[in-house]
This record gives C-alpha cells, sequence and structure tokens, in this order.
C-alpha cells in the first residue's frame, strides 16, 4: 500500500465521519465497511465515481440502498473497485495481505480488511492495523 494514501485511510477510518457498517461498501443508511472509507476519500480526490442506490432491485438481486463505486463497466458494492486499488496501492480488492498472511486483532485472525470490519472488529483498531503495517497490504 502507499504510505500517503494509508495515513490518509488510517485518518478518515479514525476521523468519526463515518459510521461503521458491514457487508456493503456503503449503505443508504450511512453505514460503511472500512473499505468504503477508503472509497470515498478516492471519489473526494476525483480518483473513482460513486453512484446513488437505486431504489429498486437489479437483475433479481437486492440492491436497494446499496452506493456503488467504479465504472459502470465494473461497478462494485462489496469490493473496493480497480481504480480504488490502484490509487491506494492495495495488493487485493478486499484488502488482504500481500504475502497472504493472517491480519491479527484481539477478535482473532482475518484474511483482509473486508473479513475484519465485517466480524466487527472496530475502525480504531483497523486504522491502528494500517498505520503500522501499510506496507504489508
Amino acid at each position: 500500500m502507499k504510505y500517503a494514501m494509508a495515513m490518509e485511510f488510517a485518518a478518515g477510518l479514525e476521523s468519526g465521519k463515518y459510521k461503521q457498517g458491514a457487508g456493503a461498501l456503503r449503505r443508504s443508511t450511512g453505514e460503511h465497511c472500512c473499505l468504503g472509507v477508503a472509497c470515498e476519500i478516492a471519489v473526494a480526490k476525483k480518483l473513482t465515481h460513486r453512484y446513488n442506490p437505486p431504489e429498486t432491485t437489479i437483475v433479481g438481486v437486492e440492491r436497494a440502498g446499496l452506493y456503488t463505486y467504479g465504472s459502470w463497466e465494473c461497478p462494485e458494492q462489496a469490493f473496493m473497485p480497480p481504480d480504488v486499488v490502484k490509487a491506494f496501492g492495495f495488493a487485493t480488492r478486499d484488502g488482504r495481505r500481500k504475502d497472504g498472511g493472517d491480519i491479527v486483532f484481539l477478535q482473532g485472525k482475518f484474511k483482509s480488511l473486508l473479513e475484519a470490519n465485517d466480524a466487527g472488529v472496530p475502525f480504531s483498531d483497523i486504522a491502528a492495523f494500517v498505520k503500522k503495517h501499510w506496507e504489508l497490504l
């Protein structure tokens, strides 16, 4: 991960601006996955696009209330789109370590930041990991 972007990501997680949620990058209720915070930072820097959530379902899959990031060619609601991955220098779209190792928190071992977030690891703990181990992501 790129150092400057990692520090900005960690600052966003610690800012109190984003309410933590799970299962989607961002919901219309205002909840964000930790990776949704990265997407919001990328939107603010004009590095990606954000599309407002539809009010109905799309192709028979429930999508109401979920924001979409990236391009219409590669829209994402659960994983970071490629342009965000590239901008931050992440190794994967779900925030896995480059070496494939576990991400360890007091709450347990996880394969990715996404998995840790959805298991309830607080943004503050995720931010601390990012600040200390940014080069592993």
